[in-house]
């Protein structure tokens, strides 16, 4: 239409100055064709602002409808013709459907990653280095018995240390996890009232990008506990019961032993007998002894000072006549001077455990090395033996109560089942750990790690 009117235009410009220069002079003409020039230049630019204009309020209009979520708007308004404005036009109607479909496809992810958060059996919260809430499941606050959060991010009630004292209590966790740069693992006890639950809280700091957070995920244990508290109930009150008439069963055995001229073949079933009573009677002991040190009645002499050489010094004098009799040479190297916060008798009885099982377990002239050091206030208790070694495959399971590795050989050397089981827990009193190290048939490495 605009090209249309400038082809008029100019036709009937030409026509004027053609008639203009046969009545006039030449220089009136060229005055006219200047003037004209300069009216057609203005009208032109006029119109072709206006269009532009207008183009522009279009795409003003359809880039504001996309900020708000629409973006069903098409920026090619129908009276531009195919030029750079409508090129324009077209970009911003593919950029728009491309944002539509990330926008659609980011809601979808949102709504699954909600589904699977609010479908675990855990609490996840998050936040930042300030304490503010940036997610949170329901069963967060069901846990921890807090108030229902708004919009994450605004109000007081969502800095996790505003909410009350347990969520005071997970927030130090989690900034101590961001502090440390490490995961952090705890149980806390809470008490509502009527019931104490159990709450497993595991803590990890966050980075995304430059931004730093923390994250917690807590697991409720009461049930746990109190199934794990009925197991250790009924196995000491077994282990109690059948005390009792076992010492009865020892003491018949040795009266009808003493009888005089009793039959060899009794005397052979009175020895099976006593050796079997004799088991049991182990059996018993160390059940006992693992109730206990669950229960943890360790307070009372956990904090008196242990030389670990005398103690080291004393299991192997009490073990020599073992490992005389398999041929089996000890080697004791810790320093005279090395004093630990501990129970005596705890530590005596972890290396004695230790220690046997490298005699019983050890091929014949063989040796066992013990060994401690102390290096950044942790110390490094290792009891190295040249026997039979295990295979790698049972080392995840070999600290379990009566896993044993070969039955037929734990027959022949005799034994409980029971004895790694409560070196881990004796380790576990200290907030220590223990593990092993073998391969078969190149002896095994026990190595236990308590803080100083």
């Amino acid at each position: 239409m605009l090209k249309d009117s400038l082809s008029m235009f100019i036709v009937g410009l030409l026509t004027a100055a053609a008639i203009i220069g046969l009545v006039y002079d030449w220089p009136l003409l060229l005055c006219v064709f200047l003037l004209s020039a300069a009216v057609l230049l203005a009208l032109f630019v006029f119109l072709h602002l206006r269009n532009l204009s207008e183009s522009l309020e279009h795409y003003r209009i359809g880039i504001e409808a996309m900020t708000q979520g629409d973006f069903a708007v098409s920026f090619i308004p129908s009276d531009v013709p195919s030029s750079l404005l409508a090129e324009l036009g077209q970009s911003l109607d593919a950029l728009s459907d491309y944002l539509a479909y990330l926008l659609e496809g980011s809601q979808e992810q949102s709504l699954l990653q909600q589904a699977i958060l609010d479908g675990l059996n855990e609490g996840v919260v998050s936040t930042d280095r300030r304490g503010r809430i940036k997610l949170e499941t329901p069963l967060v606050r069901e846990l921890l018995r807090g108030p229902a959060a708004t919009a994450p991010g605004r109000g007081q009630e969502n800095y996790l240390f505003l909410r009350g004292v347990s969520y005071n209590y997970i927030w130090g966790l989690m900034a101590k996890a961001m502090q440390q740069q490490k995961s952090i693992q705890e149980e806390i006890n809470l008490s509502t009232g009527t019931e104490t639950r159990s709450i497993e809280v595991y803590t990890a700091p966050l980075r995304l990008g430059d931004e730093v957070g923390a994250l917690a995920v807590l697991r409720d244990v009461t049930l746990i506990k109190q199934l794990e508290r009925m197991r250790e109930d009924f196995v000491a009150n077994v282990t109690h019961e059948l005390k009792t008439p076992l010492t009865s069963i020892r003491g018949y055995v040795d009266l009808l032993r003493s009888t005089p001229r009793l039959p060899a073949e009794a005397e052979q079933f009175y020895e099976i007998l006593d050796i079997e009573a004799d088991r049991l009677q182990a059996l018993i002991n160390d059940l006992l002894e693992l109730s206990e040190i669950q229960v943890g009645d360790y307070q009372r002499t956990r904090n008196e000072s242990v030389v670990l050489y005398q103690v080291c010094d004393e299991v192997l004098g009490e073990l020599a006549p073992l490992a005389c009799e398999r041929k089996v040479r000890l080697h004791l190297d810790v320093d005279p001077d090395l004093v630990i916060r501990a129970n005596a008798s705890r530590i005596k009885q972890l290396l004695t455990n230790l220690i046997s099982n490298a005699v019983k377990y050890n091929k014949e002239g063989g040796d066992v090395w013990v060994d401690a050091a102390v290096e950044r206030s942790t110390m490094t208790l290792r009891v190295r033996d040249s026997g039979i070694g295990i295979p790698p495959e049972h080392h995840a399971r070999i600290f379990e109560r009566f896993y044993r590795v070969s039955k037929s050989r734990s027959r022949e050397v005799g034994g409980t089942g029971l004895g790694l089981a409560i070196v881990k827990h004796i380790a576990g009193l200290y907030g220590g750990t223990v593990r092993v190290e073998s391969a078969p048939g190149e002896g095994s490495i026990f190595t236990v790690l308590l803080p100083m």
